[in-house]
């Protein structure tokens, strides 16, 4: 039991209740995050929205309340309930909305420092009305109270009431932020977490954190719809992103700005003596436990980001398997060829039959002389033209016969497959004399694997091993090229919006090597997008 006094309240009076002590606060802490991980992960698995409020409903407020029902506290007193006016929610809000803008754009910076971004499910890119609608409840709805009811009304308080109001900010503020796994991400939340804290403590009530937590994920879901099912009114926004972060992290100042002025009058409320505070308050064994198992947690999920996001090959322990290709009809695909200014140079022009138990395709492709520069870097390539050719068996998609012959004004290279019952041989024309490489059945060949991809088991996270041909592969020992097989991992790394000139879709990212391509995430899984390297194919039209 505690003894406070309410300072904005008569004297005469005192009022006595229970307060939380910061051991149950951490481990209130602890038992959310395995719960998250294991049940949490498994509900987001199935449905990303309906997970997620599974999530913070069962396994983030459901806790919360539990142990305000053990520790008999009084909920609407504990967790600060009490209203504190509209004009303290509405700054809130637009503060959070702000400081969206300014995160995105931090956002950004922190994948090139780190140079992946987190996987994202399918789901997670609504195209509908309805879907739409149901992420916004899990996102802006249910996210924003549950979490608040927990950090900010229950372990904040408990912290404030233990060390006193500016180590609970500090504190609550780094918990939520590790609360959420992210390791790129990380510096990404700490303003955020920090000014919900202050927030909290400067209005002495949930609502305005609440308010600026649902302006940010509210700001952030709207995106994420506008970018799925109209990404054109992103493309003509009127000025660019880095205008608007600057913007938005202005409007998100001069809002806790304007707070500050609001409650400045204001005081909260303080305990008696500092001596009076009860040794479960305190640190102690009891206390850590939670925080280092915790911590321990977090370098686990952490350290499992980073080597996915940069090591994949260490994922990437299967081999290769294919699925049956989903094609009983011959398809016809269009593609524009554009460099790094986004400039058409080229077309290309595939068709994939179905030859009895096989298949074949066939690519056409055409390509301007160009030169893109960049600030940074330079692309060109000389005008040239490629003709492909490749046989794939039915039942496991391994190439059976094959043929690839591309020209320019001044150059021509070519490879050829020779097979056997027993044997796969690929022939080509490498340091200008025919030379020959005995090939493994499952190997991906120059140009044609992009499209044999298309029967990838997309999953998110999906890492095997392929062997991938080089008809002509520099030797810095020899100083010559030579055909080499080279060992590759294939990561399928993430969903996410994808725009081409055939419209707007989500697609399954899958990357190999220095190569990128992108795969629509319902059946067939048409190519959609193939960065090559020199240039980007982009989906213009199916026939």
């Amino acid at each position: 039991m505690r003894l406070l006094v309410e300072s904005n309240s008569p004297p005469a009076v005192p009022t006595v209740y229970n307060v939380p002590s910061i051991v149950s606060a951490n481990w209130l802490y602890l038992v959310s995050m395995l719960l998250i991980l294991s049940i949490g992960a498994a509900l987001q698995s199935a449905s990303f929205s309906w997970g997620l409020i599974g999530t913070e409903l069962f396994l983030i407020l459901l806790p919360t309340m539990v142990v305000l029902r053990l520790k008999r506290l009084p909920p609407a007193e504990t967790l600060r309930l009490r209203w504190p006016g509209w004009a303290a929610v509405g700054l809130g809000l637009l503060a959070g909305i702000g400081l969206w803008f300014f995160a995105e754009t931090l956002d950004g910076f922190m994948m090139a420092l780190f140079d992946y971004a987190p996987p994202s499910p399918p789901d997670a890119f609504p195209t509908t009305i309805g879907q739409a609608a149901l992420l916004f409840a899990a996102l802006a709805i249910s996210a924003p109270l549950c979490e608040e009811i927990m950090f900010r009304g229950y372990i904040q308080r408990a912290y404030a009431e233990g060390r006193g109001q500016k180590q609970a900010l500090v504190i609550t503020s780094l918990m939520f932020a590790f609360f959420h796994f992210r390791l790129q991400g990380l510096v990404v939340l700490l303003p955020l977490a920090f000014a919900l804290g202050y927030l909290r403590l400067r209005s002495n009530s949930l609502w305005p954190a609440v308010a600026l937590h649902f302006g940010a994920n509210g700001a952030a879901t709207i995106f994420v719809v506008i970018a799925t099912l109209r990404a054109d009114w992103l493309a003509n926004l009127p000025m660019d992103f880095s205008s608007l972060a600057l913007a938005g992290l202005v409007v998100a100042l001069v809002s806790l700005w304007l707070f500050a002025c609001l409650t400045s009058g204001k005081k909260l409320a303080t305990a008696v003596s500092p001596s009076t505070l009860s040794a479960t308050s305190r640190f102690s064994w009891q206390a850590l436990l939670p925080l280092v198992a915790a911590a321990l947690l977090y370098l686990f999920m952490g350290g499992l980001e980073f080597v996915y996001g940069r090591m994949p090959e260490r994922i990437a322990t299967e081999p290769l398997t294919l699925n049956a290709l989903e094609f009983e009809q011959e398809r016809e695909w269009e593609y524009d060829i554009r460099n790094a200014l986004d400039e058409s140079v080229g077309q290309a022009a595939c068709t994939l039959t179905p030859t009895g138990a096989d298949f074949t395709l066939h690519c056409q492709t055409e390509v301007q002389a160009f030169k893109a520069e960049l600030p940074s870097s330079t692309f060109q390539a000389e005008a040239h033209s490629s003709q492909l050719t490749v046989q794939w068996r039915g039942d496991d998609l391994e190439p059976v016969a094959g043929q690839y012959q591309i020209t320019g004004s001044d150059f021509s290279s070519f490879w050829r497959l020779e097979s056997t019952a027993s044997d796969l041989t690929l022939v080509s024309d490498a340091a200008g004399s025919l030379q020959t490489l005995d090939l493994p059945g499952d190997v991906l060949l120059p140009e044609e694997w992009v499209w044999r991809f298309m029967a990838l088991p997309f999953t998110l996270g999906l890492g095997q091993q392929a062997n991938y041909a080089w008809p002509a592969l520099w030797q810095q020992e020899t100083q010559t090229s030579v055909p080499t097989v080279e060992e590759m991992s294939v990561v399928v790394s993430r969903a996410e919006p994808v725009t081409t000139p055939a419209g707007d879709f989500i697609a399954w990212r899958v990357e190999m090597g220095r190569w990128t391509a992108w795969y629509d995430v319902n059946a067939p899984h048409t190519l959609l997008q193939y960065d090559a390297g020199f240039a980007t194919f982009m989906l213009n039209a199916v026939r």
